[in-house]
């Protein structure tokens, strides 16, 4: 019987290496055949390897003539990106399909649980009674089940009927769902987020990404308020080699206002190389001036009384010559106190400018010309169109090489029409300046981290003189006035740098006082001294502050006319940051000191919890301005946020978002991911 056998099993050998080309190979502790049955029988620590599927379990049993496997036990199975664990597979050869009896399967940053799984080649798998979740552990920590589920390997996870658990507790349920498993960007719905203020009331918004093609995509968000209504969000971005935008807008029926309120904000920049022109489009309009005060999360927009937009077209011809069409509106307005606004409205359609950089003509002397022309029209009306250019003939050289000389003349042009009229001037100025620099060295009694500091002293004097020149007709309509100049200005400079670390340059303290003199008057020729002064010491790798202070004094009155000084230091260390800063303002002429701290930190608490703050107080109103706080945990496969913000007016905003950790955002950062794959 002996030689029957080991015959039979080298042809059984034989016919399993002839499948469509493939081989098959397997080892166990062993082996047993079946001639007549066309089987064969592996024991123990079985390993089965065909076309780049990888199969370990305790027995597997080989039907020849239906090119089927059947493994029971511990089973282990690979093919490509797919896993798979379970008591039962049942694996088809010819259509490489796999049968999961109970198993859990990896799949796509997730694991993929259930009664039945079938997989279809590398591409899909489908599920009965099902799970699916992204936590690792064997009794996760949230779970999405449904009777039946599909999954599309890179791009949706499709599933009806939806029951969301947590832990084993059901707490939501939906007919069907889809979500994308995302590997770049996807399209699908985005993280939803819930928010609380006293003004819109309880916030749900839940946005839709839509990826358009390679180059943009599209966001959409719908924002429901219990108190204001809905609201629709959008969102276009664009990337390409050769430029970028990005344009944001919302629409809200304003059922407090009783208005249709909206807003448009976005930018453009687009270079087209082979007609050498860059194009720049901002835009910044909205349907009401208080809409930042009542919509917008950010301070700076609630606080900022103006708005602009322009669409900019360049062309630079050669390395000298730069022309600019730019078409612009600038809006501004002002709470009257009574209810009302002023609105003023200033339009720039076209305005035209050219520059012309130095151009060489002799060494050391260059040429420049600067030229604009501009159609003013005031809150709609055509008010005037001028035109100014500036002609500059400059030049530099070395007095005693160690003395830096240089002489300008300017020539003004100006040419104004009014729909009555004409004006127009001609005013030359010259200017010339001289400035040296003087070194040395020294220690600080070789304290701190560094014993030798580069001290630079560098004086200059500057003299300007322009001529009387008539211009009472500009002063009739209005127009600034170039008057008549000749000044002395005086200008003492000092430098202190040092070095640090491993021999890294460290400028710490600057300093700059200024004083002109106008030789011109009698009495009280010269100005206000100007003191400035950058403080910027070297504490540690993990510390940074910065001190400025400008201080400015009359002369004759002996007494200060100005005085401001803002600080901030930063501690840095591992994963956490805290910043502190103030700023002060002493109030001249019966205006208020300023004197305002702002506290920003970012700390990582413990491994899980992450605290986030922004606080701005304001010492002469005796209050907190703006405070936002926001609290972050990782769970897991969880991260989960909560926010607190006190606006300037009053309006408290709560918010609350919590997104899975293995998946992140599908609509990531955009502009740092095409800018790698451009």
């Amino acid at each position: 019987m002996r030689p029957v056998f080991l015959f039979s099993l080298i042809m059984l050998t034989g016919l399993l290496s002839s499948i469509h080309g493939e081989t098959l190979e397997y080892t166990a502790d062993i082996i047993r055949a079946f001639p007549g049955e066309q089987r064969i029988v592996l024991e123990g620590n079985c390993r089965l390897s065909y076309d780049g599927a990888v199969m370990k379990a305790d027995n597997v049993y080989y039907f020849i003539q239906e090119k089927r496997l059947l493994a029971i036990g511990n089973i282990e199975f690979s093919r490509g990106g797919q896993r798979f664990s379970g008591k039962m597979l049942e694996y088809d050869l010819v259509l490489k399909r796999a049968f999961l009896d109970n198993g859990r399967a990896p799949v796509e940053k997730g694991y993929v649980s259930g009664e039945v799984i079938n997989t279809v080649g590398d591409g899909l798998v489908y599920g009965k009674q099902t799970s699916f979740t992204t936590c690792a552990n064997i009794n996760p920590h949230f779970s999405i089940r449904s009777k039946r589920m599909k999954i599309i390997k890179n791009d949706k996870v499709l599933v009806s009927p939806v029951v969301f658990y947590v832990y084993r507790v059901p707490v939501f349920w939906f007919p069907s769902l889809f979500f994308p498993i995302p590997e770049g960007r996807k399209t699908g719905f985005l993280i939803p987020s819930v928010s609380n203020n006293s003004a819109d009331g309880l916030t749900f918004q839940i946005p839709f990404f839509l990826v358009l093609n390679r180059y943009s995509d599209l966001t959409y968000t719908l924002k429901i308020m219990t108190e204001r209504g809905l609201s629709h969000e959008g969102e276009v971005r664009v990337k390409t080699s050769t430029g970028r935008g990005e344009i944001r807008g919302a629409y809200t029926h304003d059922t407090i206002a009783q208005l249709k309120r909206w807003y448009i904000k976005g930018y453009a920049l687009q270079d087209f190389k082979k007609a050498g022109i860059k194009m720049t489009l901002s835009a910044d309009m909205l349907s009401d001036t208080s809409y930042y005060d009542d919509f917008s999360s950010s301070i700076d927009e609630r606080t900022r009384n103006s708005l602009s937009s322009y669409a900019a077209f360049e062309r630079r011809f050669g390395s000298v010559l730069n022309a600019r069409l730019l078409l612009s509106q600038d809006k501004k307005w002002q709470d009257l106190g009574d209810g009302s606004t002023d609105e003023y409205t200033k339009s720039f359609f076209p305005g035209f400018s050219v520059n012309m950089y130095n151009l060489r003509l002799l060494p050391r002397m260059h040429l420049s010309f600067s030229g604009n022309s501009n159609h003013l029209y005031e809150n709609g009306n055509f008010k005037k169109w001028d035109s100014t250019g500036n002609l500059t003939l400059s030049y530099r050289h070395n007095l005693f090489s160690y003395l830096h000389m240089g002489e300008k003349i300017t020539n003004r042009m100006d040419y104004i029409r009014y729909e009555k009229g004409v004006i127009e001037r001609w005013v030359p100025t010259l200017s010339t300046d001289l400035y040296f620099n003087l070194y040395g060295y020294f220690n600080v009694l070789n304290i701190g981290s560094t014993n030798m500091i580069k001290h630079t002293v560098t004086p200059k004097v500057i003299f300007n003189w322009t001529p009387e020149v008539s211009q009472e007709r500009f002063a009739q309509q209005g127009e600034s006035v170039v008057s008549l100049k000749k000044e002395l200005a005086y200008r003492l400079d000092n430098t202190f740098l040092t070095k640090v670390g491993s021999n890294q340059k460290h400028l710490f303290l600057t300093t700059v006082s200024e004083l002109s003199q106008n030789l011109e008057t009698q009495g009280r020729e010269f100005s206000s001294l100007v003191n400035s002064a950058v403080f910027s010491p070297y504490w540690a790798e993990i510390i940074s502050t910065r001190l400025t202070v400008r201080h400015e004094y009359d002369l004759y009155e002996r007494q200060d006319k100005a005085l401001s000084a803002y600080g901030a230091g930063t501690l840095h260390w591992d994963e956490s940051r805290l910043n502190l800063s103030v700023f002060y303002k002493k109030g001249f002429h019966g205006e208020d000191d300023v004197v305002t701290a702002r506290v920003e930190g970012d700390l990582q608490l413990t491994r899980k919890w992450r605290f986030k703050t922004s606080i701005l107080y304001d010492f002469n109103l005796n209050k907190i301005r703006e405070q936002n706080f926001e609290l972050l945990r990782d769970l897991h496969c969880w991260n989960m946020g909560i926010s607190w913000q006190e606006r300037e007016t009053g309006v408290i905003d709560y918010k609350f978002y919590i997104r899975l950790n293995a998946y992140g955002d599908f609509k990531w950062d955009y502009k740092r991911k095409l800018e790698e794959e451009l």
